[in-house]
């Protein structure tokens, strides 16, 4: 893992860590890591999530479902539409010059990290 991912995702954890304490001593009645191991799973299950939609953006199933609600909204709004006027252009146009750079490690790094601390905190009980 590169290093600014790894202190990401370190950060990630912390501030979930803090809630789910500041929640479970401070708000929650159950007893503190019941509600610790609570929070935690929730935020491995936010994490994975967010994970894994990043994952699908990465492989990219989302482009041509963006692409032909892009190119039928053009379609709509254009009185007298002519394919040599479209501003969409061609699906292989458009499919070439979508790049994805957003992180995906950290958040699935971070998810499994908190579900195996909520796991071990929920034995503790």
């Amino acid at each position: 893992m590169k290093s600014g991912v790894a202190s990401r995702t370190v950060k990630w954890i912390g501030v979930t860590v803090l809630i789910s304490l500041f929640y479970g001593l401070f708000v929650s009645g159950d007893s503190a890591h019941v509600a610790v191991s609570n929070l935690s799973f929730m935020g491995a299950i936010i994490f994975m999530i967010i994970g894994c939609f990043r994952i699908t953006q990465a492989f990219r199933f989302y482009d041509l479902l963006s692409f032909g609600v892009k190119k039928l909204w053009e379609i709509i709004n254009t009185l007298h539409y002519q394919k040599s006027d479209s501003k969409v252009g061609e699906y292989y146009q458009y499919y070439s010059s979508q790049t994805y750079d957003k992180p995906i490690a950290e958040f699935i790094a971070a998810g499994g990290i908190l579900l195996l601390f909520s796991f071990v905190t929920g034995v503790m009980i």
